[in-house]
């Protein structure tokens, strides 16, 4: 009885130990694949990512942006690019919901070079720097 308790003891200590590991990663130690899950499946991470539009936990998988950005941010972005431009407006103390300048560089920086489901041609740096913040369109 007492061997058990005390290999009970160990595992828990294993597993606290590897708990605490784990809260040095930036990253999950896994990846999910979402063409492997059910369409219900799908939709309540999306409710649950929706919630989460502001925060550190957003996971990437619902449009954030304002609406003046759908044509780079809607089709456009991977679902890693859309969090790390998310992040970064987070970072930079900026509403991830508004449009700036600012929020441009943040955007130009992650989504340059990136196929434009519109255009079929890559975005370029100056496209998204000038983009037009009155009107949600490109300067011409």
């Amino acid at each position: 009885m007492k061997d058990k308790r005390k290999e009970r003891k160990e595992r828990i200590k294993e597993i606290e130990a590897r708990m605490e590991h784990m809260k040095n990663y930036r990253e999950p130690p896994y990846q999910l694949n979402l063409k492997a899950i059910t369409w219900a499946a799908l939709q309540k991470l999306m409710a649950v990512d929706e919630k989460f539009i502001g925060t550190e936990n957003y996971m990437g998988l619902v449009y954030f942006h304002n609406y003046g950005y759908r044509h780079i941010l809607r089709d456009d972005p991977s679902i890693a690019q859309r969090r790390r431009i998310h992040m970064e407006l987070l970072k930079r103390g900026l509403k991830v919901d508004e449009m700036s300048k600012e929020h441009n560089e943040v955007i130009a920086k992650y989504m340059t070079g990136t196929i434009s489901s519109i255009g079929g041609t890559p975005w370029t740096r100056e496209e998204i720097l000038n983009y037009d913040l009155s009107q949600g369109h490109k300067l011409v």
